[in-house]
């Protein structure tokens, strides 16, 4: 999610619906928003809660090209967020591999490779 929570609409926040319980801001917000109160922030303070930058929202290509389900899959880091394809591509035609990912969000990269994560790399290098 890229865009501010606090503009969260419902249908946006019951897919975070599993990540509420391990997150006491989500749930907070998920709450308030359960029994319709709408939080609206300072119009001029927005850039500060905004991530800038980047080209190509994860969770855009993700949904237009059908694998709605991964984005909760997605493991977040604190030291390798993938928020944007930017951060994923090597050239125009190429993203990291899986395991490379794994090991810049400094994360086990054993085990099995995500199928979806395949199935995106070969759509996305069709595009170009």
């Amino acid at each position: 999610m890229t865009t501010p929570i606090w503009k969260a609409d419902k249908a946006c926040l019951f897919k975070l619906r599993k990540m509420r319980y391990a997150n006491l801001a989500l749930h907070s917000i998920f709450l308030v928003s359960a029994i319709n109160v709408n939080l609206n922030m300072d119009e001029q303070r927005i850039d500060e809660w905004s991530l800038m930058g980047g080209c190509g929202n994860i969770r855009d290509n993700l949904l237009n090209f059908n694998f709605s389900a991964a984005i909760p899959k997605i493991s977040f880091s604190s030291f390798f967020p993938l928020l944007y394809l930017d951060q994923l591509r090597i050239s125009d035609s190429r993203l990291l591999d899986w395991s490379t990912i794994k090991a810049l969000q400094r994360k086990s990269n054993k085990g099995v490779k995500p199928r979806w994560y395949e199935n995106f790399k070969h759509n996305i290098s069709n595009l170009q």
